[in-house]
């Protein structure tokens, strides 16, 4: 009989979302593949991101899924071997382009009166805009919501000037009747590596061994892996396959 484990999920389309009462999505058929291969048995528990988190902090569930690696969620997590990539960018409303474009670096943005920057809660945005998002100057710049919706809102209301987002995301907004043509991706970051993030305090590392073992025989037989990926609309990344002993890499996501 399989171990369980618990995985907490978030409604977030194409990631992880219920289909005519069914939970499904990239993220969650990935996680239930991986966690099966490597003889656990998922059970999804649906909460916020940032609860999500919290509760792997405190070992109330043992796993989140599409985690970036940060030294701070190293103190009560381990990282598995990344299964899949994601791209992150600022994006901007199209029309404010000329005001924006002369933009060389993202550190021109910080103290300025002019741009407020949207971000969700409890996200991680890898290590091309950590370090902008660390800086105190840009604190009261920030504007900080717990779902995307009413950022783009904002953004296309010109509310505010910039959010950070995976563009991928955009498609949770697909019934909104938002104009989404009209944002624009101002600086993209090159797509890096995601990881199963998994509580030190209920997990232990043969846990981990077993499905790190797992992702790396996905990654070799790559027929159910880019099935998958493809029933989603996913491009198959660029993920090389992990020697034993490769540390988990820094992300850009959540």
């Amino acid at each position: 009989m399989h171990q369980p484990l618990r995985v907490g999920w978030t409604d977030w389309y194409p990631y992880s979302y219920r289909s005519a009462g069914n939970l499904t999505g990239l993220d969650v058929e990935l996680t239930r593949l991986i966690l099966e291969e490597a003889g656990f048995t998922p059970q999804f528990i649906e909460m916020p991101w940032a609860r999500v988190l919290r509760e792997i902090e405190f070992g109330s569930i043992d796993i989140g899924m599409s985690a970036n690696n940060t030294e701070e969620r190293a103190r009560y997590a381990r990282f598995s071997l990344p299964y899949r990539t994601e791209q992150t960018a600022l994006m901007i409303h199209r029309p404010q382009l000329p005001q924006w474009q002369h933009l060389k670096g993202l550190q021109e943005l910080v103290g300025r009166d002019d741009f407020l920057l949207g971000v969700l809660k409890g996200f991680d945005y890898g290590e091309t805009f950590r370090p902008l998002l660390a800086d105190p100057r840009l604190q009261k710049q920030l504007i900080v919501r717990m779902r995307l919706e009413p950022l783009v809102r904002l953004l296309l209301s010109d509310r505010i000037q910039g959010i950070i987002i995976d563009p991928g995301n955009l498609i949770t907004l697909r019934q909104s009747a938002l104009p989404l043509d009209e944002l624009y991706p101002l600086i993209t970051t090159r797509a890096t590596p995601l990881h199963l993030i998994m509580s030190l305090a209920s997990t232990d590392e043969r846990q981990k061994a077993r499905i790190d073992a797992s992702i790396r025989a996905l990654l070799v037989d790559k027929r159910r892996y880019e099935n998958i990926l493809k029933r989603f609309g996913a491009e198959i990344p660029p993920l090389p396959i992990p020697a034993a002993d490769a540390p988990p890499a820094h992300g850009a996501s959540r």
